[in-house]
This record gives structure tokens, sequence and C-alpha cells, in this order.
């Protein structure tokens, strides 16, 4: 589930997709795979992994070529292609560590949210030729008062 996709310069359609449903009882997370369509979507590889992360993919390709995507969950990893074959080693956004102890009360057995320190759920906008805005959540954000609050977060990513 959670499918995206992009239109690479070559004719070719790049799909990468979650593969868990937490709503169905899968974990909050599993790997993501790759797919790739030769004919414009008629027909589709067989998909191969990604990452041994993911939920909600995003995937943007900028005015340069360059195609950028956002595996999350735990933690934040943008990657970078320009063929849909080669990627970047992952930028890390937001760590994939425990971030817990970051919040205001120290739970003992932290849930998923309480782990991660964010939903992980991220998204892309364009915001000139080679860079896009990153948009995700975080829930300890640091305020003035000393004390962490939920907010949205944006990082500019640009790719030459």
């Amino acid at each position: 589930g959670e499918p995206t996709i992009e239109f690479m310069d070559d004719g070719t359609v790049i799909c990468i997709l979650r593969t868990c449903d937490v709503f169905g009882g899968a974990p909050e997370w599993g790997p993501t795979y790759i797919s790739r369509s030769t004919d414009m979507c008629k027909t589709w590889s067989k998909p191969e992994r990604f990452a041994d992360i993911g939920a909600l993919p995003q995937l943007i390709k900028l005015e340069n070529g360059i195609t950028l995507a956002v595996i999350a969950r735990p933690g934040i990893f943008v990657y970078a292609t320009r063929d849909g074959v080669n990627w970047t080693e992952p930028l890390e956004i937001m760590t994939n560590k425990d971030r817990s102890p970051l919040g205001n009360l120290k739970p003992k057995r932290p849930n998923f949210h309480q782990w991660a320190g964010s939903c992980c759920n991220c998204t892309f906008a364009a915001t000139g030729n080679n860079s896009a805005l990153l948009a995700f959540s975080d829930f300890y954000i640091l305020g003035e008062d000393g004390i962490a609050h939920k907010g949205i977060k944006t990082i500019e990513i640009i790719a030459e």
C-alpha cells in the first residue's frame, strides 16, 4: 500500500511502496520496495527491496531532473537519483533511534510515537529548479519555556 510514482526522463515510471498495514495488525513499519514500468504503467517489474523501513513514502522530480525520495518510520531519510536506478546514500533528517528521552515525561516503555518522536509522515513541495521543501512532524521541539512541544518542521533539500 501507500504507493508513490514518478516519471523519469527516459520514460520509465518508478513506484515506491510501503509493505505493511498497521490498521490490519502489521507493525508500524516494514521494508519499502521499488518497481519500474517501461510501458506507461501497463506492466511493472517484480518489486525489489529499496529500504528496510518505510511508511507513506514520497517522490518528487525536480526541474533539474533529480528525483528525491523520502522514506520514513522510524526516522526520516532522503535519497536522490537521476535515473531511478542508482540512488544516493540516505541523508538522515531524523534519527531512527529512540527519541523518547527528549520528551517532557520519560516513559518506561514508549509507544511508537513516543519512541520515534514523530508520526514520520512527510511531504515534499518543489521550491526551485534544484530544491524542495520537506515537511514533517516533530513531537520534541524545545520551546523557550524549556518544554518540548509538537510541531511541524520544514527543511529545504538542495539537489545538484
